[in-house]
C-alpha cells in the first residue's frame, strides 16, 4: 500500500455500525413524535373524528421530534463512513447533518402552529395545507428536502458505483424513495393523507437506518450491534 493509500484510509472515520441503531431509535421516536403532533392537529378535523389528546401530549411529541431527529446526524455519518470515495462521503455526511438541523426547527415549528390552532374555533385544514400556509414552514421544509436529496442522490451514486460494498438493488432503498413510497400508499386513503404522509419522512428515516444497520452490519462480519 502506498503511502497516500494508507493516510487516505487512516483519515477515513473507522465504520461504528451502533450508530445506527441509534439513528434507527430516534427515527422511530420521532415518528411517534409526529404521531402525537398529528392527533392533536386532527382532533381539531370534524370529518375525521379523532379524540382530542391531552394537552401534554402535544408537548411530549414536540419534544420527542426535537430532541430525536438531531440524531440523524449520526445515521448519515455512519453510513458516510462505510463510502470509500472521500467527496461522496463527504456530502453524504454534511447533507445528513443539515437535513437533521433544520428536520428538528421544522418539527419545533409545526407543534408550535398545531399549539395555536388548538384554541381557535375554526375547523383545522389537512397537515399538508397548514404547512403551505406557513411561509416558514415552506421554506423549511424546502430546506430538509433539498438535504435528504443531496443525501440520498450520493448514498444512491456510492452503491452504483461500488464505493459502499452494498448489492446494487440498495440503490432504492433511500429516504427519497422510501418518502415517496409511504406517501403514496397514505394517500390512497383519508386518514393515510391525515397521517401517514405527514409521518413518511420521519418513518422513511427509520426503515432505511434499521435496514442498513442490518446490511452495513453483516459487511463488516456481523458485530454485537
Amino acid at each position: 500500500m502506498s503511502l497516500g493509500n494508507a493516510l487516505e484510509v487512516h483519515a477515513r472515520p473507522e465504520p461504528r455500525p451502533f450508530v445506527l441503531r441509534i439513528a434507527a431509535l430516534a427515527a422511530l421516536a420521532a415518528s411517534l413524535g409526529d404521531l402525537l403532533l398529528l392527533l392533536a392537529a386532527n382532533a381539531m378535523r370534524p370529518e375525521l373524528s379523532v379524540p382530542a389528546p391531552p394537552a401534554v401530549l402535544l408537548l411530549v411529541g414536540a419534544l420527542l421530534g426535537a430532541v430525536a431527529i438531531p440524531f440523524y446526524a449520526l445515521g448519515y455519518a455512519g453510513i458516510a463512513a462505510h463510502v470509500t470515495a472521500p467527496a461522496t462521503a463527504w456530502t453524504i455526511r454534511a447533507a445528513g447533518f443539515a437535513g437533521a438541523i433544520v428536520g428538528a426547527v421544522v418539527h419545533l415549528r409545526t407543534a408550535m402552529l398545531i399549539h395555536t390552532g388548538r384554541g381557535s374555533a375554526q375547523p383545522a385544514a389537512s397537515p399538508l395545507q397548514e404547512i403551505f400556509a406557513d411561509p416558514v414552514l415552506v421554506w423549511l421544509w424546502a430546506a430538509a428536502t433539498a438535504s435528504m436529496v443531496t443525501a440520498s442522490m450520493a448514498f444512491t451514486l456510492a452503491v452504483m458505483r461500488g464505493q459502499i460494498g452494498l448489492d446494487s438493488r440498495a440503490r432504492l432503498l433511500n429516504p427519497v424513495v422510501l418518502t415517496l413510497a409511504l406517501s403514496l400508499a397514505g394517500s390512497m386513503s383519508t386518514y393515510g393523507q391525515a397521517f401517514l404522509v405527514p409521518m413518511s419522512p420521519n418513518v422513511a428515516h427509520w426503515l432505511w437506518f434499521d435496514v442498513m444497520s442490518r446490511r452495513l452490519r453483516a459487511r463488516i462480519g456481523n458485530t454485537p450491534w
